[in-house]
């Protein structure tokens, strides 16, 4: 195998798996101790900011789902990576992690309405 095809094999898995591991790491963070609300970290909305319940809500559902999504990618794509060898396979793994992501984004935005919509902003 080609040095150049081999590098860009190592970079490609290294992708893979680095979005599926950041979520279970932040999903442990998340999940264990959610931040007071501010603009740096965390999962910041407008309405998931508009109070401290709704932020601690936003916050250890988003810690559980990406705790759980993390570990199910991460489990799903040792053995594609080992059997598919193409880059295409390579490119939906890398693009899989971030349309989970937008879905729960769009699916805890309209839980938080549903919850929170009768609160007031701070």
């Amino acid at each position: 195998m080609n040095i150049e095809i081999l590098a860009v094999r190592i970079v490609l898995i290294i992708t893979i798996f680095l979005l599926p591991i950041l979520e279970v790491i932040f999903g442990i963070l998340l999940t264990k101790r959610t931040p007071e609300i501010n603009t740096t970290y965390g999962y910041r909305t407008k309405l998931s900011m508009s109070n401290q319940e709704a932020w601690d809500y936003s916050n250890k559902t988003t810690g559980k789902l990406w705790f759980i999504t993390g570990l199910v990618e991460i489990v799903c794509f040792i053995p594609l990576v080992v059997l598919l060898n193409d880059y295409l396979s390579y490119g939906l793994m890398i693009f899989v992690p971030i349309v989970i992501i937008a879905i729960f984004w769009f699916i805890l935005e309209i839980i938080l309405r549903k919850k929170f919509k009768e609160k007031k902003s701070i």
